[in-house]
């Protein structure tokens, strides 16, 4: 069950936190508060909000208070900082890799596709209790289900369910896209579907996905270097992914870490 998935993924970057924050400790990195409060100022900013406004916001997100949030980003900030310093350096592509794969992925770098896209959004705060998360893995799989076997087109049940604002009263149409145009787990998952198929539940960033794709295509490639530019990003998150994987698996056998559940 992808919720377990969940689950375990919680659990380990629970574990990933207190054993990142005992290796920044030793380096002395540390994050003061004003890095803190200008990161909380420019979200303020960019939506207009007051404290109040923020607060009703990060509660939303599973945050009690703006004093918990804080601390949320403070170990984020350590644990970016730390990534820099353990893992950046070995996941810059070189021009040859890059090369490599623009010529296998678009075509021999002449075409890329689009697919046309629908998504069913359920969101997932940034602090989520066990019992907070089977709540959703029920509402997910019931909308998954009704879709699945036509009690409900798509475009009713995003209608009905998608908590995205933006493309629910649009039946979850979000359009044409492209590689690099969205995020990486949705278009993983979405480049692999034939048309008229929907996808198993997606998790991104911002929460859970059921994606259906209704039109595919190819596109002349206007612009090769900005293609290249995404190629580049890919491999250095795919690298990145890797690195921080490897580096916790040496921290877990470092400090002897056993999980049994």
């Amino acid at each position: 069950k992808w919720y377990k998935k969940k689950q375990n993924e919680l659990l380990d970057e629970q574990i990933s936190t207190i054993l990142v924050m005992k290796e920044a400790e030793k380096l002395g990195i540390k994050i003061g508060p004003a890095r803190v409060t200008n990161h909380l100022t420019k979200i303020k900013r960019m939506n207009r909000w007051d404290d109040d406004q923020l607060l009703a916001f990060l509660n939303q997100q599973g945050f009690d208070s703006i004093a918990a949030y804080r601390e949320h980003v403070a170990k984020e900030m350590v644990k970016a900082q730390m990534l820099n310093y353990k893992v950046r350096s070995r996941i810059t592509p070189r021009d040859d890799e890059i090369d490599r794969v623009f010529k296998r992925d678009y075509y021999g770098g002449t075409k890329e596709d689009e697919i046309l896209v629908q998504h069913i959004l359920v969101r997932v705060p940034a602090m989520i209790s066990v019992p907070q998360l089977k709540a959703l893995q029920k509402k997910v799989d019931e909308v998954l289900n009704l879709v699945l076997t036509e009690q409900k087109t798509f475009e009713e049940a995003a209608r009905e369910f998608s908590e995205d604002p933006g493309t629910a009263q649009l039946g979850g149409e979000i359009g044409w896209i492209t590689r690099g145009s969205l995020d990486p787990d949705f278009e993983m998952a979405a480049f692999k579907l034939k048309v008229g198929q929907v996808s198993g539940v997606v998790q991104t960033q911002i929460g859970y996905h059921l994606i259906r794709v209704f039109g595919k295509r190819q596109t002349e490639i206007s612009n090769p270097d900005t293609v290249r530019q995404r190629v580049k990003m890919e491999l250095i998150m795919e690298r990145q992914k890797a690195g921080w994987k490897q580096w916790m698996k040496e921290l877990r056998e470092k400090y002897h870490v056993d999980v049994r559940l």
